[in-house]
């Protein structure tokens, strides 16, 4: 008799702790399952929806994953347009160009055109920044350019001693008269605000999601939060088992 009536409390005071318990976990483990269910949708889909083509750019992320780029310290100026050139992308006031990376010489604005030259070829750009063509090789008067300028009506590029000036990038004619050559000037602090944003690296949307999902983002100890939180999730239903049975054998108690 004594046995029983001890164990009648202790069963009840268990049932109230695992009762509390088991609402705490479950408010958290709830959280887990819906992030793994919507991120495992994701991940199931990434080829529909380019997931691997979205980059995610944050300096927390960044940071994280040791992703480090070097400030530009130099801009080409033109009138109301600016150009800044990174390893990995061209900007143009402040937005980047659907060009291969370059380093360019220069950047001049002339007739309504806007020209970028490096050593072996001209982007032309029209105002708003879309490329209108690409001139190298046999397209341009010198095999290798030196300089751009403005002078002579129009865009001069230099090659040794040898200046050349056309006013579309189709017809070139020589050159001697005085010209405006571009040259680099170091970025202001409102072309820096600008520019920081754009060109902090990132990683691929892909890439985060998987890493969440594994736990892989935090680190070396991510994956075994991950099966805490899966273990958590087995304590949950073990917990819900046990309180379920604790139900039903009180009803059958009562019925009986």
């Amino acid at each position: 008799m004594n046995r029983s009536h001890h164990a009648h409390p202790l069963r009840r005071k268990l049932s109230i702790v695992l009762h509390r318990w088991h609402r705490r976990i479950g408010v958290l483990a709830s959280l887990f399952v819906i992030w793994m269910v919507i991120s495992g949708w994701l991940l199931n889909h990434t080829g529909a929806l380019n997931l691997s083509q979205h980059i995610v750019h944050s300096s927390l992320i960044a940071q994280r994953y040791g992703l480090q780029v070097d400030q530009p310290q130099f801009v080409f100026n033109d009138k109301s347009h600016w150009l800044v050139a990174t390893q990995n992308e061209v900007l143009f006031d402040g937005k980047a160009l659907t060009i291969e990376p370059m380093q360019p010489l220069g950047f001049v604005a002339s007739n309504q055109t806007l020209f970028i030259a490096d050593n072996a070829q001209i982007i032309l750009l029209a105002a708003d920044g879309s490329v209108i063509d690409k001139l190298s090789g046999a397209a341009l008067p010198v095999s290798r350019i030196e300089k751009i300028g403005a002078g002579c009506g129009g865009v001069v590029v230099a090659s040794g001693e040898k200046k050349f000036a056309s006013a579309d990038g189709i017809a070139w004619h020589s050159c001697d008269a005085d010209v405006q050559w571009s040259h680099s000037q170091e970025l202001t602090i409102a072309q820096r605000d600008i520019v920081a944003p754009i060109i902090q690296p990132g990683i691929s949307l892909e890439r985060l999601l998987l890493d969440l999902h594994s736990g892989r983002f935090l680190g070396t100890w991510g994956p075994y939060f991950i099966d805490l939180v899966g273990l958590g999730l087995l304590l949950l239903a073990l917990s819900g088992l046990w309180m379920y049975w604790q139900h039903v054998r009180r009803r059958r108690h009562l019925h009986h």
